[in-house]
């Protein structure tokens, strides 16, 4: 016993009191409770939707995840402001934003709504369009409290909102699904799971911070739309070009039809698990403490990259040789004979998201050194390579397993140039320190 006692003091000397790694395991720890409720759920849901309604889901949520900018990335800047009184307003910002992008939105979709659908060959959507603006309103909203929140690092209440969210999101799948309300079912399961924790957050920043609210004006929010102007200028493209990198091959995939489509939306949700439980965890703590650190201490952010790179090396693995190895009949076994092709393809993703999951935390860089339109070139660079890996592939074979592959391999590629890149910027960073440390020492 007397061991096992000294054994507890030294982990918790070693993990629990360093304070990176326990804002890591706060997140993490709500991410584990949501997949837990997730896997709880889904071998129920998938027996009561079948592939073809969850490949209409896939399709809306991909969507969503490209016009996932509705604040024109401004809500970005609210954790690296120094000022309170101004990180407010780039918030209050951030609101306007999302205002005005949803009514553009709206209006697009009313005039244009059946044609961009079909171009983007989802016409399944369009008796469900209206969605798309919920959906789009609520993640925008969900993203600027989330991202004050990272700014005070209230990790703990960003941990309870999340397992709140996956919750209710799926109690109204299941419950719609009870109901036979098929796709709108499963459709209206997502808004809710998107926007449940919208009111309690916006709460808990109303108590706690109402006198920095009162320091909302004019002056200050038109201030942080010019100091941050590279944000929309750079950041807005950069993030529709890397979501629709990324969403692609749902809607390269909808020319093998609907059924394919949800095998792959199951497949490549449950294959990002590790990314979701542990990636974004790590990526989005990482990015509040880079934040916090600034550009003023790029060494100090660099020994904190490398030491994050280091063991999501060796925590990702396992859950991927899983899936390499078993994924076919671990997906027959939980979600029914009917998703075994979701398995196969989850064999193929693993290589693209072992690679997102070692490599994306340290990727985040970019908007900390604010290198907001190298990081669009890289994005454009990306999208070109993964619809022509789709265009080769299509070329070669009419089977969507050569197509998913490909996919897999160029965007391990993309990951790892962006890796690179963020890499030689962080050491540009340090050189510059150095010198201008060197000079002023020199001066002195």
């Amino acid at each position: 016993m007397e061991y096992l006692g000294k054994l507890i003091k030294i982990i918790k000397k070693k993990f629990i009191s360093n304070k990176f790694t326990r804002n890591i395991m706060i997140i993490t720890s709500g991410a584990v409770a949501i997949q837990a409720l997730n896997m709880i759920f889904s071998p129920i849901i998938t027996r009561i939707y079948p592939p073809e309604e969850y490949g209409v889901m896939a399709v809306l949520s991909s969507i969503l995840m490209i016009l996932s900018f509705p604040s024109f990335r401004y809500e970005l800047a609210i954790p690296i402001e120094k000022d309170d009184n101004k990180a407010i307003n780039v918030m209050a910002l951030s609101f306007i934003s999302l205002i005005i992008f949803n009514f553009i939105l709206i209006v697009i979709l009313i005039m244009k709504g059946e044609a961009i659908l079909s171009f983007f060959r989802a016409s399944e959507l369009s008796s469900y369009a209206y969605f798309i603006p919920i959906g789009v309103f609520v993640i925008g909203f969900q993203k600027i409290l989330e991202q004050w929140l990272y700014r005070t690092k209230d990790f703990n209440l960003i941990s309870k909102a999340g397992v709140w969210q996956s919750l209710s999101g799926n109690l109204a799948k299941l419950g719609t699904g009870f109901s036979g309300l098929g796709v709108n079912g499963l459709l209206f399961g997502q808004v809710i799971q998107q926007s449940a924790s919208i009111i309690p957050l916006s709460k808990n920043i109303w108590n706690k911070d109402k006198r920095l609210i009162k320091k909302i004006n004019l002056d200050d929010v038109i201030w942080g739309m010019k100091r941050y102007k590279n944000f929309p200028i750079y950041q807005t493209p950069s993030r529709f070009l890397s979501t629709f990198k990324n969403q692609l091959p749902v809607f390269s995939l909808s020319l093998y039809g609907s059924q394919v489509v949800g095998l792959y939306g199951l497949a490549n949700s449950i294959a990002r698990l590790p990314m979701t439980l542990i990636g974004y965890s790590v990526t989005n703590v990482f990015y509040a403490e880079a934040a916090s650190i600034g550009r003023n201490n790029p060494i100090r952010l660099k020994l904190l990259s490398e030491n994050i790179f280091k063991k999501m090396i060796v925590i990702g693995l396992v859950p991927s040789i899983i899936l390499i190895i078993w994924g076919p009949p671990l997906f027959s076994l939980f979600f029914g004979s009917n998703w075994y092709g979701s398995g196969i393809y989850a064999r193929f993703l693993t290589i693209a998201i072992y690679a997102d999951f070692i490599f994306s935390p340290v990727s985040r860089v970019y908007e900390v050194l604010e290198r907001q339109r190298e990081k669009m070139l890289i994005d454009l660079f990306g999208l070109i390579l993964v619809l022509t890996a789709f265009l080769i592939a299509r070329y070669l074979s009419e089977s969507p397993d050569l197509a998913i592959l490909m996919y897999s391999v160029s965007m391990c590629l993309i990951y790892i140039l962006q890796f690179i890149l963020a890499r030689l910027f962080l050491n540009k960073e340090i050189n510059e320190v150095m010198n201008k440390n060197l000079i002023n020492y020199r001066r002195g």
